[in-house]
């Protein structure tokens, strides 16, 4: 397991997402910063801060950014970039019937 103290000294767990892999989860659906925002509880600033690295991405943040992600994917249904995102997610595709 791998811990990093933030800036306000409170440990953190760290998982393997990287700031680009949750920039590009995020962009995969078309949200902006402040609609995830919203959606995940947190500030635009906290987003912001994720995405550059300036704080560590919290194991539960990773969590709920790929329930987000989810969500926002049965919603949408998306092909293409769909199946890009669900093979990110680790997520299992139905084959489909003919």
């Amino acid at each position: 397991m791998n811990f990093a103290l933030d800036v306000l000294g409170h440990y953190v767990y760290i998982d393997n997402m990287t700031k680009g892999q949750f920039k590009e989860l995020r962009e995969a659906i078309d949200y902006s910063q402040a609609k995830l925002a919203k959606e995940m509880g947190v500030t635009i600033r906290t987003i912001t801060r994720w995405e550059t690295g300036e704080f560590p991405i919290p194991r539960i943040a990773e969590l709920a950014l790929r329930s987000v992600v989810r969500a926002a994917l049965e919603k949408t249904e998306k092909t293409v970039s769909g199946e890009k995102v669900k093979k990110d997610l680790r997520l299992e595709t139905k084959p489909q019937k003919h």
